[in-house]
């Protein structure tokens, strides 16, 4: 006979981060700060770095040793670092895209400026 209960304890145990956020033991306080950062899967904490998670309000480093402790059970841990948002890294041929948009530019810049001395000079 099927148990779902089973199902999804084994399914759980191939996929921790599919685990939600309810589901896990944590104190009132680091729930309902996870919660109100909308951080409801263990994915979701589990992409987040210890800095992250300190700048949510209320959550404290008592907080983060337990939801630290709670991924250690499972296997998880919370990320080293992240690379800031606005970074990224350019592909070898796009240097020389690049050269040639400025260059562009810099004519395009050219022309304007002419233009306007040409009117100025009127």
């Amino acid at each position: 006979m099927y148990d779902h209960g089973v199902y999804i304890q084994e399914l759980r145990a191939k996929h921790p981060r599919a685990i939600m956020l309810d589901e896990l033991e944590l104190t009132s306080r680091s729930y309902h700060c996870l919660d109100n950062a909308k951080l409801t899967t263990v994915a979701k904490i589990a992409q987040c770095t210890e800095e992250e998670l300190r700048r949510i309000r209320g959550f404290g480093r008592k907080s983060l040793n337990e939801v630290k402790a709670v991924l250690g059970e499972i296997g998880l841990s919370l990320a080293k670092s992240r690379p800031p948002s606005h970074a990224f890294r350019l592909k070898p041929h796009s240097a020389s895209v690049i050269e040639q948009r400025l260059l562009a530019i810099e004519e395009r810049l050219a022309a304007i400026e002419q233009l306007l001395s040409v009117r100025a000079a009127a």
